[in-house]
């Protein structure tokens, strides 16, 4: 079985032999935005305050299921 370092390796070497500059662009981008990050996830002060707003909702038994999400949905536009 391959380890990681392996499989690391083996990625680097394919790379290293890309000479299409748009293709190493868009590798570059996507390493770029799934690369992991830290556990801990930074939010504004507004999203703070939907998530805040959103466990009130929960706690205070102001939600709907996904089924009757749904059925306002299809209600909804019918009506237009």
């Amino acid at each position: 079985m391959r380890t990681a370092q392996d499989i690391r390796n083996d990625i680097i070497d394919k790379i290293l032999g890309i000479q299409n500059e748009s293709a190493l662009l868009e590798l570059d981008q996507y390493i770029s935005t799934s690369h992991a990050v830290s556990d801990t996830i930074f939010v504004s002060r507004e999203q703070r305050q939907l998530l805040e707003n959103s466990d009130d909702d929960i706690k205070n038994g102001r939600i709907i299921s996904q089924e009757e999400l749904v059925a306002k949905k299809l209600e909804w536009l019918n009506a237009l």
